[in-house]
């Protein structure tokens, strides 16, 4: 049997930061000029890990001189049932979720984050 360390506990711990996550629920209310707005969500408080990858294998070349490093946040979580469009708060800075894949040996989940945009 494969012994994953209490699901690499240690990593896990050391990169954890407090997020506020909002599950989207599809339904819509509307506000006073009749507008859609999505309808109100308990906020969930966590602690888990938010790493952002660089891959130095792909940037791109500033017309100024220079590159730019693609890099991808993910979101490292326990829990396997978070659905796309899921709300993270992390650091200041606000994300959705676009994708997920499981880890089963690990039993952890990593989300793909977009950065929303800011109004």
């Amino acid at each position: 049997m494969f012994n994953n360390f209490d699901q690499f506990a240690y990593g896990f711990d050391m990169n954890a930061v407090p997020i506020e996550v909002t599950v989207p629920t599809g339904v819509k209310q509307r506000d006073e000029l009749g507008q859609p707005i999505d309808a109100p969500q308990p906020v969930q408080h966590l602690v888990e890990p938010i790493i952002n990858n660089n891959n130095p294998n792909i940037n791109f070349q500033m017309v100024g001189g220079g590159s730019i490093e693609v890099g991808t946040v993910i979101w490292v979580s326990k829990t396997d049932s978070w659905p796309v469009d899921t709300r993270v708060v992390a650091n200041g800075c606000t994300y959705h979720v676009t994708d997920h894949g499981q880890d089963f040996g690990a039993e952890l989940t990593y989300y793909q984050l977009k950065e929303a945009a800011k109004n």
